[in-house]
This record gives structure tokens, sequence and C-alpha cells, in this order.
């Protein structure tokens, strides 16, 4: 009877002192989609339950399908019962899989080592049906140009192309649909987003409505071939089955995940031909336009004039080079000019570039005519823009009395000759060999020390602090200023209209962990940040209210928000900031 009652208070002393794991390790695979569909990316959840200690898993490759992690959660609950305390840990990893083809995919055992055992999930067959997402949801990307030349500048119109969906023989509003729009790379369009209602005839022949979503660019292309936007990328949450809430509001019950690329219309990209093109042409594309204008305009010989030099034109100015002056012949005839490149600014709709040149000769009477040779691309031509020439006056530079200097220092202007060493103390130096010898001083081995060691000591002490301001001064300032710059930010979108402002937020999330964390910005944004969130914080709720503001975000850049809308996301972005402040990380 003892034994049995020490046994008790044993297992009673033990149950107080701490959890107890619930059971054994478990693994388990699940396809967390209904409907899957070829080209369309699908998920897949790989659970571990009650566990202390897993390495990540690896997901086998597939052939056929792409395979994209996207992150993992945890989540941990704790029991009482009878006085015992157990606890379970989940953690989840999801990956997103697209199958290029219908039919059947297995997915093969994936193996994950879990406290110290090699556990392996079965093998899961997944049907993959043929995929009519094309119909559904694409986009096109379409120029005024058939033809255009490398460095040339053209307005470019992306088009979202959205059918819309049904209910009760009605189709829903192009508002809605274009809330469910997912921007995951939009590339160089990042204007206003227009939106109509327009028919277009499908592959089975048959007339379909379609809502379109339009945005604008000004592109130059930088390589010759077929124009392709391989990087721009949109998403979709397309809602299959809808319902409503007890406010008659529409929320979808199921949805497929679709993706699409730019379809790109015949769009060719040519080089600039070698026929005809002017030795001094420095790669100006577009129909431009030459004023110059100098000052001063009267000088001496060797006297600097400064020549402001102004493009403007069609073409893109933020790049356009300036006139190759040195490559001039009539200008070089006369005039001393610079070779260096020309740096512009740009000002409006004109490019200035600013050159100082120095005329050679007193008979010279005007700066001549410059030329800027640029490409038509409409035309196909090479062209010259000629500037009007400016009238100047220069006159000779004034020359050195040497007479009236020998008579200062006491040499009569008609002596036949005169010492070197007397002439030259114009500059006060002694020449003769015998008197500098003479006039050596003595030097302390106490100056000597001092001489000897400043130098490195100095040297050191500048590097040292140099090291300081680029490691850990500048990011220990970039930390201190991440929150208050993240909700300047935020307080100014709160100013914004709602589609700028959903921008702006975004911003602002991506600049504060890239000043926190000492992170390039761009890769805090999106996705990138979520995942950057689950590796550093161990607070799924956090990560869960950072996406859902990133969402909300994007669906007001789509007009997808009120104008009382716009206060509401700026206080929970304020909030996720606040929390994510909290963390100890």
């Amino acid at each position: 009877m003892r034994r049995i009652v020490s046994g008790w208070l044993l297992l009673t002393c033990l149950g107080l002192a701490g959890p107890v794991a619930l059971g054994q390790a478990q693994l388990g695979l699940e396809v967390e989609s209904r409907d899957i569909y070829a080209g369309e990316p699908f998920t897949v959840a790989l659970r571990v339950e009650n566990f202390s200690s897993c390495d990540p898993p690896v997901f086998p490759d597939l052939p056929g399908c792409t395979v994209r992690s996207l992150g993992q959660q945890e989540s941990s609950q704790t029991y009482i019962v009878n006085g015992r305390m157990t606890s379970s840990t989940r953690r989840t990893y999801r990956f997103e899989l697209t199958a290029r083809e219908a039919g059947e995919l297995v997915i093969p055992p994936v193996t994950v080592s879990v406290d110290g055992r090699a556990l392996q999930t079965p093998p899961v067959r997944v049907d993959v049906q043929p995929g009519d997402a094309g119909e559904l949801f694409f986009v096109e990307i379409t120029s005024d140009h058939r033809r255009i030349y490398v460095g040339q500048r053209v307005r470019l119109v992306l088009t979202i192309w959205v059918q819309p969906v049904r209910v009760q023989g009605r189709d829903i509003s192009s508002n809605y649909m274009r809330g469910q729009l997912r921007v995951i790379n939009l590339g160089p369009f990042r204007g206003e987003v227009e939106s109509a209602t327009e028919r277009r005839r499908g592959s089975d022949g048959s007339t379909q409505t379609y809502y379109t979503y339009k945005t604008w660019a000004e592109f130059v292309a930088d390589r010759p071939g077929r124009l392709s936007f391989d990087d721009i990328e949109l998403g979709i949450q397309y809602p299959t089955e809808l319902s409503r809430d007890i406010f008659g509001q529409l929320y979808p019950t199921a949805y497929r995940n679709l993706r699409a690329s730019p379809r790109v219309g015949e769009i060719e990209v040519l080089p600039l031909p070698a026929a005809g093109r002017p030795a001094n042409f420095t790669g100006a594309v577009g129909t431009f336009d030459l004023v110059v204008r100098a000052s001063p305009m009267a000088v001496r010989v060797g006297e600097p004039i400064q020549l402001t030099i102004e493009i403007r034109g069609d073409g893109p100015l933020e790049t356009l080079p300036g006139p190759n002056l040195a490559a001039d012949p009539l200008l070089n005839n006369g005039f001393r000019v610079p070779a260096e490149e020309l740096a512009g600014e740009v000002v409006g709709s004109r490019k200035i570039f600013t050159q100082m040149i120095r005329p050679e000769r007193p008979d010279l009477t005007e700066i001549p005519s410059l030329e800027y040779p640029y490409f038509d691309p409409d035309r196909g031509l090479y062209l010259v823009a000629v500037s009007e020439p400016i009238p100047i006056s220069v006159t000779p530079a004034p020359t050195l009395d040497t007479g009236a200097l020998a008579e200062r220092i006491g040499v009569p202007r008609d002596a036949p000759t005169a010492d070197l060493h007397v002439l030259d103390g114009l500059r006060g130096n002694e020449t003769r060999e015998d008197v500098l010898l003479r006039s050596v001083s003595r030097v302390s081995l106490e100056a000597l020390a001092w001489a000897t060691c400043t130098p490195p000591a100095a040297f050191l002490l500048v590097w040292a602090g140099s090291l300081y301001m680029r490691t850990g001064g500048v990011t220990r300032r970039r930390r201190q200023r991440a929150l208050r710059s993240a909700r300047r930010r935020l307080d100014q979108a709160r100013q914004r209209p709602p589609r700028e402002a959903g921008g702006a937020i975004a911003a602002a999330l991506a600049g504060y962990l890239g000043e926190r964390f000492n992170q390039p910005v761009g890769r805090m944004i999106g996705p990138a940040a979520l995942d950057f969130l689950a590796e550093r914080t161990g607070a799924p709720e956090l990560r869960e209210r950072w996406r859902e503001v990133l969402e909300r975000s994007e669906r007001a850049t789509f007009g997808a928000a009120a104008e009382g809308d716009t206060d509401a996301l700026v206080d929970e972005a304020q909030a996720c900031l606040t929390a994510l402040e909290r963390e100890r990380i």
C-alpha cells in the first residue's frame, strides 16, 4: 500500500513540475485546394505535431510542376486534465505548387527529421483538371507602334481582362472583381487605373463580356529583339462560389488563385542603324532642338566662357546624353575645350548642360554653331540640331614688362647681362650650392619622433572613425529612426487619395523593416516581408495582421477602397508597427 501511495505522489509531483508532451510526434501532408487546374497554383500543407525539435523539410522536385515555399506557421496548446499539464505543438509548412499539364500528379513521400527520427508522409495523388484560366483572367501589353528602336520612348498600355462572375443570373460589379486582384509585380506600370466593360470574342467563337482595368507607362527599350516583360505578374482570387452576409454584402466561399503574365503584342525592338550615323552621335533618340547661350561675351585670351546648352525634345530626357564638344572641329579651332563627358540636369521639358571653354586667339569674333546629332525614330533617319552662332569679343592677354621688374630690383634696363640668381629674386629662391649647404637647419630627436609617429596615428584614428560610421554608427542610426520615419510616412498617407495611400502605406511598412533590420528596402516588399517576419518573430497573429494590411493596401491601389477607409488602414498599420516594436528580436 505504501508503494502505491508513493508512486501516486511521484506522478502528481511530476505533473505539477512542468508540461508533458501529448503523444508521439506526427507528420502529415494535406492538399488545401479542392479543385486543381493546370497552370493554376494550389497550396500543400506539411504539418508536424507533438514535437520538441524539427528540421525544415526539403520538398522533392516534381516533373512538370513548379514548387515555391510560402513559409511556416507555428502554434502551441496547453491542457490541464485532473491537475496534469500537457502540451501540444504544431508547425505547418506551406508550399505553392503549379502543375503545367492536366492529368494525375503524384507527390512523392516527404521526409522530415523530427525529434531525431526520420518521419515520412505517404504519397499523395492529385487530379489536375484542364485549365481555363486563360479565358477567365489574362493580361495584355499593347502599343501604337509595331516597331520601335533602342532608346526610343513609347507609351505602353497594360490591360487586365477579367470575366465577371454571375450570381443569380447577374454579373457582379466591376469594383468587386477589382478588389480581388493581387499585384505581384507591375514592372514599369505605376499610373492610375481606369475601369471599363468590353466585349471580346472567345476561343470558342462566342462573344464574352469582360471587365478591363488599364494603366499606362512610358517605356524606353534598352536592347533589340521581341519586346517582353517576363518579370510582370498579377493574380486574382477568382470567386467560384459566393454568399451574402446579414448586411447583404457578397463574400466568396470558394475561389481559385489565378496568375497571369502579360501577353505582349507584336512589338519588335530594332537596333539603331549604322548607315548615316554621324561621327559625333552620342545616342540621342527622338526629335530635339538646341539652344546655346554664353557668358561672359567679352573676355581676354585664356579667360573662361561658360556655355549653357539647352536641349528640348520628345525623347527620354533623364538618360539623354550631352553633345560631344571635344569632337566639334569648328569649336576646337580657336577654343580650348575639355574632353570630359557632360553631366546635365532635367528642368521641366528640357535638359541643361554647362561647359567652360577658353579662347586661344584674340582674332575670334564668335562662338560657332554647335551641332547635336540625333536619330528620328518616326522617319528612321539621323538628323542634326544646330544652334545659332554667338558673337563675342576677345582681347589680347596682358604681357609682363620684364624691364620694369629689373629696374625695381636694381638692375639697369640696358644692362647687357644679369646674374641668374639676382633675376630669380622675383620668387626669392637661392640657387648657389655653397649657400644652400651652409643653411642646413638642425633637426632634434624630439621633432623627428613627432614627425615619424604623428601621421600613422592620425591615419589610424581617421580609419577607425570612418569604419565606425560605415558599420555600427550607420546601422544604429537607421534602427533608431525606423519607427519615427514610418509613422511620419503613414501620417502623410492620410492626406492622400485612397489609390495613392495604399502604395504609401506599403512603402512605409517596407521602409520600417529595412531600416530596423538594416536590410535593403527592396527585399521587404510584399510576400518577402512576410517570409522575413516568419523567420524573425514567433507571433503568427502579428504576421497575419501584417499580411492583411498589405492586401488591403493592394486593393486600395486598384481603387477598391472608399474615402473613409484610409484612416482605418493607417491605424491598423500603426498598430502593426507598435506590436513589432514590442517583440524582442
